[in-house]
Formats: C-alpha cells, sequence, structure tokens
C-alpha cells in the first residue's frame, strides 16, 4: 500500500454530483477551489495541482460540460496524484466514493 503525501478529499461534493444535487461545472469548481487549498509541500510535482486547478476552474464555467471533459481533467488528477515519490510513496489520495 501506498503511503500518500496530501489527501484530497472530495466525498461529500461527489456524493452531491451523483445525486444530482449539483451539476457537474459546480463540482468541477469545488474541485478546482479544494486543489488550491490542499496543504503539499512546494515544489514542481507538488505544484502541478494548480495547472490542473486550472483546468477544473475553465471547464467549470460551462453549464452544459460534457462527462467526457470533465472526466479527463479527472484523469488529470489521478495521473498527478498517483506519481511517485519514490520508496512506496505517492503525491496525493484522491478520495472520491467509499
Amino acid at each position: 500500500m501506498s503511503d500518500w503525501q496530501c489527501k484530497l478529499d472530495l466525498t461529500d461534493v461527489w456524493e452531491k454530483a451523483k445525486n444530482d444535487e449539483i451539476p457537474t461545472h459546480k463540482l468541477a469548481e469545488i474541485i478546482a477551489e479544494r486543489l488550491r487549498k490542499l496543504a503539499c509541500p512546494n515544489n514542481e510535482t507538488y505544484d502541478e495541482r494548480f495547472v490542473i486547478a486550472d483546468e477544473f476552474e475553465t471547464i467549470s464555467t460551462d453549464p452544459d460540460l460534457t462527462k467526457y471533459e470533465f472526466d479527463y481533467v479527472m484523469d488529470m488528477l489521478y495521473d498527478w496524484g498517483d506519481i511517485s515519490l519514490g520508496f512506496g510513496k505517492r503525491v496525493c489520495w484522491i478520495a472520491t466514493l467509499f
């Protein structure tokens, strides 16, 4: 099992989006906000979250956001979180649903 250096908990808003309580573009906006506030060390690997936050922010302005567009940016987030830091450590656990 990997040792995650930080955790991005999206379970509350993920559930709301799943239950159609918030639209997908609003979910993208919230993810962008939480990524920007995420407590991580300051270095290039961790700072990549700001680039991904910008991507979420961009797609959050489209009320007709497609699942494909959202999933594309989520894949960027998952790929970033899964970056190996060596010795079994990874960047960030992305919690969506339990």
